[in-house]
C-alpha cells in the first residue's frame, strides 16, 4: 500500500510540474516587450515622429512570476523523479542509485528554496500592487515549492 501512495506522490508531482511549466511558459511569453517601434513610411511627410513606446508596469514583476512557477515546476519533477528512484531502490536494493537520489532530491531541495522565496516576493508585490495575476503565480510557486515536502513525507511511510 505504501508503495502506491510513493507512486501517487510521484505521478501528482509530475502532472503539477507539466501544469506550472505551461502556466510558467505562458507568463513569460506575455511579459516579452512587443515589437520595435518603427518610423513612419516616406509617402506622408507630415506625420509626427513616433516616440518609442514607454515599457510597460509590472513587466519585471511578471518575469519573476515566471520565473518562480518555473522554479516550482523544477520541484515537482525533481520531487518525481526523486520518488522513483527511491521506489526502485526499495525494490531492488542495489547500492548505485543512492548518487542518483541524493543529486534529484538536492537539486528538488534547491529549487523549493529558490521557488519558495520568489513566490513570496511575488505574492506580496502581487498584493500591494493589487494584481491578481501576480498574486495568484506566486501563490502557485509557492504551493509548488512545497511539493518535496509531500513527495518525503509520503515515502516515509514506505
Amino acid at each position: 500500500m505504501y508503495e502506491a501512495l510513493s507512486l501517487l506522490a510521484a505521478l501528482v508531482s509530475a502532472v503539477a510540474a507539466v501544469v506550472a511549466t505551461w502556466i510558467a511558459v505562458a507568463q513569460w511569453r506575455l511579459s516579452r516587450p512587443g515589437s520595435p517601434v518603427t518610423a513612419p513610411p516616406r509617402s506622408s511627410p507630415a506625420a509626427p515622429p513616433q516616440l518609442p513606446a514607454a515599457r510597460p508596469a509590472g513587466r519585471g514583476l511578471a518575469r519573476a512570476a515566471a520565473v518562480a512557477v518555473a522554479l516550482g515546476a523544477v520541484t515537482a519533477v525533481f520531487s518525481a523523479l526523486g520518488d522513483l528512484v527511491f521506489y526502485a531502490q526499495q525494490q531492488e536494493s542495489s547500492p548505485g542509485q543512492e548518487t542518483w537520489l541524493s543529486i534529484l532530491l538536492g537539486t528538488a531541495v534547491l529549487a523549493g528554496a529558490g521557488a519558495l522565496l520568489l513566490g513570496l516576493f511575488v505574492l506580496l508585490a502581487g498584493l500591494v500592487k493589487r494584481r491578481g495575476r501576480s498574486t495568484r503565480l506566486g501563490l502557485l510557486a509557492i504551493v509548488l515549492s512545497q511539493t518535496f515536502w509531500l513527495a518525503t513525507w509520503l515515502t516515509t511511510f514506505v
